[in-house]
């Protein structure tokens, strides 16, 4: 095959040389692996190639294969052999993407001076015949900064912005949006230039620049990343919600972050890179058996925000979890002590978390054994003590006293007594787990079920398979409301090895077991159509509307089962297809006396001052302002015509007075609740609102809306 030079006579025919004629004109493929994500279309699908000869295709075509050759290899971590190819490549083929991609793998290997170089002659402003993309000055960007260049990267990602909003600017009045995908990736490079200088606010700044210009979820995560960082949490978390749908593992940092604003967890600052999710769940993995060091582990406080999350949501593995906290404590340094410090008051936290936060201190030593300290556990002061107590086989004379004293407390019904005698030789003695078993029956009977299972669990771990101590347990599950839990415990129960009495028993334990499944599972199912319920109203409230929404419109994006309410309450016969039950509708609600029934018969009184304030705010508020004076609709349902909401907005929505939707408010997409433009005056007569006060708020907005249209045209 021919491979057509640079200065050869350009095939179109000319007569200038292929490098001054159509060779600028096709300025290569964006598609191709810049950003690390090939596509892989064919070259005549690509939009610089619909007037392309077929001797510039074959050549493009040669380009592209070697793009994907080399994003195949750095895919498999064979950076040696990706070098190998794009640089074998680039001697035949001068081109940009080639030579970017070049500069990536060469950063990859971590061969910073080379990869600069690599880009020299796209970064040369003398050199005429070649152009570097926004792509070329965002990598350029990394590497200085990387190499503590700080002015020239600042000046290279300056470039970089300038030159993508140029591009993008041009390409979008003549190119389709799907077709720009591979240019939209270029934003990922660009801010990650920012996060390498270690500039969060540049970072998110530039992400909301380019708020439609998102193609990987990357950018979500970088965007998160600087939120985080910032400080700015109720933002970082919105964020981390986006990426989780492509990073799973980001779908539990919502809650740390929500700890870390509470001032739970101290703050912390966040890398712009990922680990793989592997080698942080091998570390994890490393703390609990000991063979990875936790102040070597936290050097990466990526894996620092994913041991948060596996301590606070785990509930499948809650020992590992209980002791990689304690863990966290003792070694994370003055970090790790302000954090055991914090939760030992988070009253708010289960009991189990503080006190391993409370074992971590002391191991750490900012507190000594058998030291007083002052915790805030189920909401209220107490003062706790840690002291180890040695397992005895047998117990010591205090202890069998201390038993026969409470064995007949309480037949005598004297419990509080009974707890009492039990408490002081279970803590102070050694550790006898019969005598831990009895004492945990007592406060079950005085409903202290939380310091019931604190003794059990330490009966456990002394003697995990005891048959009496899984019967108590299971039991005590069931007090509590945790039916799976009772039945894991119910059926580890060994009966060759349980007593008489325990297999007397275990039969209505089984029953009060299965019985208590079925109530959860109802509960659970309950629980699930609820939820179904909350996201159909949910994809509801994000369809588009506008702040002066028309009635036909407004029916038109109501739920079939909600019109048909409307024409009970208005005794109409509905109509048996849709759009004639809206037209029936629409030419009611237009009439006065239906509206004064709707207000009569289908509303209350706060809902019917709902519509007031709506109609005095000119017809619209925005849902957050409606919802803290009237109510939010969280947990109102959908289903409406079965069961009609309480909730003032609710009501007046599912009567088609009001309708709830997203609109553009300050260039921001916001929820608003909206009265159809041609419902607010009959309404207003109706509510006796002044026609005055009604017609100022109209042009008050009007003003509003002037002025805002003005500076934005300008």
């Amino acid at each position: 095959m021919t491979k057509l030079g640079r200065n050869e006579p350009c095939p179109c025919g000319s007569g200038k040389k292929y490098k001054k004629c159509c060779l600028n004109d096709q300025k290569r493929n964006f598609e191709v692996i810049e950003g690390g994500a090939s596509s892989k279309k064919p070259l005549e699908e690509n939009f610089f190639a619909n007037n392309m000869d077929k001797a510039q295709s074959d050549l493009d075509n040669q380009v592209f294969e070697i793009n994907c050759r080399g994003h195949e290899l750095l895919d498999q971590g064979n950076l040696d052999e990706a070098e190998k190819v794009l640089a074998d490549g680039l001697q035949d083929h001068e081109d940009t993407v080639m030579r970017n991609n070049l500069a990536v793998t060469r950063l990859l290997k971590g061969e910073l001076e080379k990869s600069l170089e690599t880009l020299a002659p796209l970064l040369n402003p003398d050199n005429t015949e070649l152009e570097g993309s926004p792509y070329t000055y965002g990598v350029a960007a990394q590497l200085c900064a990387l190499l503590n260049r700080l002015e020239e990267s600042r000046a290279y990602l300056d470039k970089a912005i300038w030159l993508y909003d140029k591009t993008i600017a041009k390409l979008k009045s003549e190119v389709p949006h799907e077709k720009l995908e591979g240019l939209r990736e270029y934003t990922v490079q660009i801010m990650r230039a920012a996060a390498y200088l270690e500039d969060h606010r540049q970072v998110l700044d530039l992400f909301y620049h380019w708020e439609d210009e998102h193609a990987r979820w990357e950018n979500y995560f970088m965007a998160a990343v600087a939120s985080f960082n910032l400080g700015r949490y109720q933002q970082a978390i919105s964020l981390w919600k986006e990426v989780g749908k492509y990073w799973p593992a980001a779908n539990s940092f919502p809650e740390v972050t929500g700890l870390v604003e509470r001032g739970v967890i101290p703050p912390f600052s966040l890398p712009y890179h990922l680990s793989s999710l592997e080698k942080i769940n091998q570390q994890i993995e490393g703390l609990s058996r000991g063979t990875v060091k936790l102040e070597e582990a936290l050097q990466n406080s990526i894996f620092c925000m994913m041991l948060l999350s596996f301590i606070f949501e785990t509930q499948e593995e809650e020992d590992t979890s209980l002791e990689l906290l304690e863990k966290l404590v003792a070694n994370g340094g003055k970090w790790g002590e302000e954090l055991g410090k914090n939760l030992i008051h988070a009253y708010y936290l289960p009991t189990s978390l503080q006190m391993s936060a409370l074992h971590g201190l002391v191991l750490k030593g900012v507190y000594k054994e058998g030291e007083p300290i002052i915790a805030n556990l189920e909401g209220e002061e107490q003062e706790v003590t840690f002291k180890k107590n040695v397992v005895a086989e047998e117990p010591d004379k205090q202890t069998q006293i201390a038993m026969k004293k409470a064995k007949k407390l309480q037949k005598e019904g004297r419990y509080q007594e009974a707890i009492e005698h039990l408490e002081r030789v279970t803590l102070e003695n050694n550790f006898y787990p019969p005598a831990a078993i009895n004492l945990s029956i007592l406060l079950r009977f005085e409903d202290r079920l939380q310091e019931a299972e604190k003794y059990l669990m330490m009966a456990e771990e002394i003697i995990p398979e005891d048959p009496l101590v899984l019967f108590n347990l299971s039991a005590l599950m069931l007090d509590q409301g945790r039916p799976d839990e009772a039945e894991e415990y119910f059926l580890r129960i060994d009966k060759e090895k349980a007593s008489e009495e325990i297999l007397e028993q275990l039969e209505l334990l089984e029953y009060e077991v299965y019985n208590a499944k079925i109530q959860d599972l109802s509960f659970k199912q309950h629980e699930l159509m609820r939820s179904y319920e909350e996201m159909c109203r949910a994809d509801l409230e994000e369809k588009p509307v506008t702040t002066k929404t028309k009635l036909h419109t407004s029916l038109k994006k109501l739920p079939a089962a909600w019109l048909d309410v409307i024409c009970n309450i208005l005794e109409i016969e509905p109509a048996r297809r849709r759009k004639e039950r809206e037209k029936q509708l629409y030419e009611a609600l237009l009439d006065q006396n239906n509206l004064k029934r709707l207000l009569e018969i289908a509303l209350d009184s706060p809902s019917r001052s709902l519509l007031g304030y709506l109609l005095k705010m000119g017809g619209w508020e925005r849902l957050s302002a409606v919802s803290q004076k009237f109510g939010t609709m969280e947990g109102a349902g959908y289903f409406w015509e079965e069961d009609p909401p309480e909730v003032p907005t609710a009501l007046v929505w599912s009567v088609g007075l009001a309708i709830v939707g997203r609109t553009n408010l300050d260039k921001r997409r916001e929820k608003v609740v909206v009265i159809p433009e041609e419902l607010r005056q009959p309404l207003a007569d109706l509510l006796n609102i002044k026609s005055g006060e009604y017609q100022a708020t109209q042009e008050t907005e009007q003003t509003q809306q002037l002025s805002f249209h003005n500076f934005d045209d300008s």
